[in-house]
């Protein structure tokens, strides 16, 4: 769910806030124990470690792409459990997808006019998707997770 919570945020416009130790899920309680001391390195727990992996991960992908910091957002489709939206400035495009439900969502989603006929490549697990004739891209998204797609160029 951190990591979820993670993409969306690193995909929205503006600075992204954090709470020093969120990175790394760095656990606290009601104050006083609400800050407890950063851990690093070999501190930090194997958990935490896959959340500041990811973290490093999506603020690489945000520094990449400048439609992901001021960019226009357009969603493309809502529900409870998924949420699909396309970030664009100028030639810059991406299509984010997050599912928070503890099944696989398979989404149908227009991307036009963002996106042309062609492969999408996934930053986040190396998914690929395609956008066909009809402006149309099929995309999978396993339980719990999300995805960042571009266009090749």
């Amino acid at each position: 769910k951190l990591i979820l919570a993670f993409t969306f945020l690193m995909t929205q416009s503006g600075v992204p806030m954090m709470y020093y130790g969120d990175e790394a899920a760095l656990t606290g309680g009601n104050d006083p124990d609400n800050r407890r001391m950063m851990k690093f390195g070999d501190e930090v727990s194997p958990e935490g470690q896959g959340v500041l992996a990811a973290v490093e991960r999506l603020t690489s992908i945000r520094r990449a792409h400048p439609a992901l910091r001021r960019g226009a957002r357009r969603s493309v489709q809502v529900s409870d459990k998924s949420y699909a939206y396309i970030r664009s400035l100028f030639d810059d495009r991406e299509l984010v997808v997050l599912n928070r439900s503890a099944d696989t969502v398979t989404l149908d989603l227009d991307v036009r006019p963002e996106f042309s006929p062609g492969k999408l490549t996934g930053l986040l697990a190396n998914t690929d998707a395609a956008v066909d004739a009809g402006g149309m891209a099929r995309v999978s998204i396993p339980p719990m997770s999300a995805e960042i797609w571009v266009s090749e160029k």
